[in-house]
């Protein structure tokens, strides 16, 4: 993989992270697997939290921000303690 891939990838998965945690603190939750938890009990579909609009799809997430900036990524558990993996097309988008 070249460097600006790798960069590329590195911003992507950086920003899931923040927005993320800026998720879990806007729900007064503190893990991950708090997260999922949550999840299986409350099915809304969006979340505005602090001006930040969280649309979940099947096993995901689309985000989009005052400035109507987006990013779209997939759960899984696979990541461990991150919240994202490289799809390459999420990647792309």
């Amino acid at each position: 993989m070249n460097d600006k891939l790798k960069s590329l990838a590195k911003e992507y998965t950086d920003k899931v992270e923040s927005l993320c945690i800026l998720m879990l603190e806007g729900l007064n939750l503190r893990t991950k697997k708090d997260w999922f938890n949550y999840r299986q009990s409350h099915y809304d579909m969006e979340y505005n939290i602090n001006g930040i609009k969280y649309i979940f799809h099947g096993s995901g997430c689309r985000v989009l921000n005052k400035d109507g900036n987006v990013i779209d990524w997939d759960f899984r558990f696979l990541f461990g303690s991150r919240w994202c993996g490289i799809d390459p097309w999420k990647l792309a988008n």
